[in-house]
Order: C-alpha cells, then structure tokens, then sequence
C-alpha cells in the first residue's frame, strides 16, 4: 500500500496534523506584511471590491480546518481508483 492509500485509510494523526498546520499560520502571518502580497491583492481588489474581506481572516481560517476536514478530504480523493495514468 503507497503512502496516500495509507493516508487516506487511516487519516492523520492530531499532533502530525497541528505540526503541519504551524508552519501555514507561521506564513500567514509573514505574507500580509509583504509588499508583494499587498499589490497583488489589491490589484485584484480592484476588479473585486470585497476581495480583502478574507485577509482580516486568514489566519482564523486556517486555524479553523479540522483534522476531521482533513481526513474526510483523504479518504474522499486518496484512493487508488481515482489514479490516473498518462503515457507519453
């Protein structure tokens, strides 16, 4: 059995999760004092009036996704059925 069947068999455990989850938080905090995220989001503010809502957030957001989300998602999509093969 491969890494994601595994994964998707049995899940991720909390604190692997949490560990995976600190460095996201750690660089959601670093982004928004970046100029370069400053002008591409307001570049796309400006198309998108209510676009900025979500950087008052972010940070919430991310703390908001579960280890249950998570283990749903794997089991849903992680699966060797939905393999796809390509041949060049």
């Amino acid at each position: 059995v491969n890494t994601l069947e595994k994964l998707a068999l049995h899940g991720v455990t909390n604190p692997l999760f949490r560990k995976a989850k600190a460095p996201l938080l750690s660089r959601a905090a670093q982004i928004i004092t970046e100029n370069e995220f400053w002008v591409n989001a307001l570049s796309y503010n400006f198309n998108n009036p209510s676009a900025l809502r979500w950087v008052d957030n972010l940070s919430q957001d991310i703390n908001a996704i579960t280890n249950t989300e998570i283990n749903m998602f794997l089991k849903k999509y992680l699966r060797s059925s939905n393999v796809a093969t390509a041949i060049v």
